[in-house]
């Protein structure tokens, strides 16, 4: 199990690096931004993730594209109001606590750009702290 965290957790990195040694983050923001939308686009990001992301960072009205790409990020991958009406409801993950050490498949089925890698990161992070 932790060779593939590591591989995947590699990738992962890999991947970050590519997109962002792929954008021009100092020059013109409208170019930037295009640049941006391209590299996520060609990274399988998908078209609606894409452009909602572009238009926070557009609507945020930064002149640090880099800060705003990254809040948008983070804000569209766990939005605090989603997390505290969930709490309020009593959601809890249903993630099994114990994990045997055999391996196990997760199936995870999803449309471009609703969030099947991010999941499947998460997952892997949970797993690795048990």
């Amino acid at each position: 199990m932790a060779g593939f965290l590591e591989r995947l957790k590699a990738g992962l990195a890999k991947t970050r690096e590519k997109l962002l040694r792929a954008i021009p983050w100092g020059g013109d923001p409208e170019e930037v931004l295009e640049e941006l939308e391209v590299a996520l686009l060609s990274a399988d990001v998908g078209l609606s993730a894409t452009e909602e992301l572009l238009k926070e960072v557009r609507a945020s009205g930064r002149r640090d594209l880099k800060e705003a790409v990254k809040e948008a990020l983070v804000q569209m991958l766990e939005p605090e109001e989603r997390r505290a009406t969930l709490r309020r409801l009593g959601f809890r993950p249903q993630v099994p606590k114990a994990v045997e050490p055999q391996g196990h498949v997760v199936l995870v089925v999803g449309v471009n750009g609703v969030g099947k890698t991010t999941t499947i990161a998460k997952l892997g992070r949970y797993y690795q702290g048990l």
